[in-house]
């Protein structure tokens, strides 16, 4: 029975479930447990419970107003507005870069910092230089795919664990 969670890695800043309270149980485990062994693995359980509940699904991160802000004020050329209107409609997009002229980018920080300031959802900077330069715009209220992506991986390595912890009572 004992050590039967070797297999899993926690990422560098520390999981509390697997790099505590697994080792901890697998080391009373080992040494017969009883009393305490139940208890943790009581704890373990309803720790694991709780953070497969805080993952929540993917948000939707549209942006339908400001979308609509940038319809009726932006001066971009057609191709262009229409670029920035479906970057603010798409549920999953977080990042646009838009290769514009200076102009063009003076005309989008324009329309953000003039008719979307009170709206901190939204981060926009130039980057670059020369022929290369270019205006990025960030969803700051929207989760990377990478950070959706690392909570999807650690639900389903904790549903995993609770899996095996109840398999492990029952059988």
């Amino acid at each position: 029975r004992g050590g039967m969670y070797g297999s899993y890695h926690s990422n560098a800043d520390k999981d509390p479930i697997i790099d505590l309270l697994l080792p901890t149980y697998n080391a009373i485990d080992r040494e017969g447990g009883g009393s305490v062994e139940a208890k943790l693995l009581e704890i373990m359980k309803k720790t694991l419970l709780e953070s497969i509940n805080e993952v929540q699904p993917i948000v939707d991160c549209a942006m339908p107003m400001e979308a609509a802000i940038a319809d009726k004020k932006a001066n971009l050329t057609k191709a262009l507005k229409g670029e920035l209107m479906s970057f603010l409609l798409s549920s999953t997009e977080t990042k646009l870069k838009m290769n514009l002229s200076k102009g063009g980018r003076m005309e989008v920080h324009r329309l953000m910092d003039d008719h979307m300031k009170y709206d901190t959802k939204l981060k926009h900077e130039s980057e670059g230089y020369g022929s290369d330069r270019c205006l990025v715009i960030r969803k700051t209220n929207a989760e990377s795919p990478e950070m959706v992506q690392e909570k999807k991986e650690r639900k389903e390595k904790y549903m995993e664990i609770l899996n095996d912890l109840n398999s492990q009572v029952t059988g």
